[in-house]
């Protein structure tokens, strides 16, 4: 989101009115928005923060993504496709129409998820057993589950591509980890609540 990408102190890199209006090229139905209105907005944001009254610290949920960009989504029983911004981060893939906003259209989770590689510029996370416990607004705004077992997304390049897979390959594996220490850790301390209570009984 470009206004956390602006104002969050730890994001080193910001991003230029010239990669910001390349981000957004194609996003009205295929053409691209006119330049003086992209420049207009980015100086906007860019002079002053962009906060919403009630939002708590939602807008800190996205600090420091470790992945976010522009994603076409496939839809599955009806085969749409619709162009997301997406987010990644703490292994969940966040998506809103545009950049700018603040109310989210849905999310992924990826516990227990793999992602593979399908063409140039498309690859798919999917589940090996069940559905994707994931969410999405419908078209009245209502909460409804997702019923995938796969979803494919469109990259506009290989390289976003191979960037979007290794990003998602090394959040589900850094999770995996993560899980593995809390469940040794609660197995520790387990154990030695039961050592404490053999040896030194009440």
């Amino acid at each position: 989101m470009l206004n956390t990408s602006l104002h969050n102190p730890s994001v080193k890199n910001k991003p230029t009115l010239e990669s910001f209006i390349a981000m957004n090229r194609g996003i009205d139905n295929g053409n691209n928005l006119p330049a003086d209105l992209l420049t207009a907005f980015f100086d906007d944001i860019r002079k002053e923060q962009f906060k919403i009254p009630g939002m708590g610290n939602l807008a800190e949920t996205f600090f420091n993504p470790e992945k976010e960009g522009w994603l076409t989504k496939e839809g599955g029983k009806y085969k749409t496709k619709h162009r997301r911004w997406f987010i990644l981060k703490d292994n969940i893939l966040y998506y809103f129409k545009q950049p700018s906003d603040s109310e989210l259209t849905g999310s992924i989770p990826l516990d227990n998820l793999s992602v593979r590689d399908v063409s140039e510029c498309v690859f798919e996370i999917f589940a090996k057993d069940g559905v994707i416990k994931a969410w999405k607004k419908d078209s009245e705004g209502k909460v409804v589950k997702g019923n995938h077992d796969v979803y494919r997304l469109v990259c506009d390049t290989k390289e976003e591509k191979d960037d979007w897979v290794k990003s998602i390959q090394a959040s589900v594996a850094k999770a995996s980890i993560n899980d593995t220490l809390k469940e040794k850790r609660q197995k520790l301390t387990n154990d030695l609540s039961q050592f404490d209570y053999l040896y030194f009984p009440r």
